[in-house]
């Protein structure tokens, strides 16, 4: 690994806060401006945390800056998973089990694993 270069901590802030100023405003994004340049990344994001206080200009996180705008959660469509704030247990009636347990017999062996991932049945059944 490669040592920053300079003696004393002002030094090395210096040296980083140049880096993370192209980074940032490398037309390929920081990723790119990392491989580009043979910048470890870990080391770039070492660096950002531990400038980004003294630094203003950095409060802007360019990671959505590029991306397309955040919009209103689309509604639900029929079959579409829902992620509630605290997840509950699900509770299966006999005859839906059943159900599953009959197409589960009557598939093959690679479907069986496609029946219970559609269902949203991993390890166990209720």
């Amino acid at each position: 690994m490669e040592r920053t270069p300079g003696k004393t901590k002002e030094e090395r802030a210096a040296h980083w806060s140049k880096i993370i100023q192209e980074a940032r405003s490398y037309p390929a994004g920081v990723a790119a401006y990392c491989n580009d340049k043979k910048v470890q990344k870990n080391s770039y994001y070492y660096w950002f945390h531990r400038l980004r206080p003294v630094h203003p200009e950095w409060k802007e996180d360019l990671s959505n800056s590029s991306k397309v705008e955040q919009t209103a959660p689309s509604p639900t469509v029929a079959g579409e998973t829902e992620v509630v704030e605290r997840a509950s247990r699900r509770t299966l009636t006999a005859a839906y089990k059943k159900r599953i347990l009959k197409e589960a017999a009557a598939s093959s062996k690679g479907q069986v694993a496609a029946l219970l991932r559609r269902e949203g049945l991993y390890t166990h059944l209720n």
